[in-house]
């Protein structure tokens, strides 16, 4: 699946326009709402990860860090059952 895949972002993902955890520095452009999903398409199986635009790079908290992470891994998980 490539950056062109017809899905849509889904509704509310994107730049935030606030700075949750302060400006960590002068490329810090905001939060950032971001959507995981996951898809089987054919012999495509793939956890998708939405950033409504493009990014240079994410920042997070360790808290904010282990639920993406484990948000994840429930997608792959996921994906692995429908083998």
């Amino acid at each position: 699946m490539s950056a062109e895949d017809d899905a849509p972002i889904p509704p509310g993902v994107g730049p935030t326009k606030d700075f949750p955890q302060g400006h960590l520095d002068e490329f810090d452009e905001g939060g950032l709402n971001i959507a995981v999903s996951h898809q089987i398409r054919g012999a495509h199986r793939v956890v998708r990860v939405d950033f409504g635009n493009p990014v240079a790079w994410v920042a997070m908290d360790a808290e904010t860090t282990m639920a993406f992470a484990s948000l994840l891994v429930k997608h792959a998980m996921a994906l692995k059952g429908h083998r």
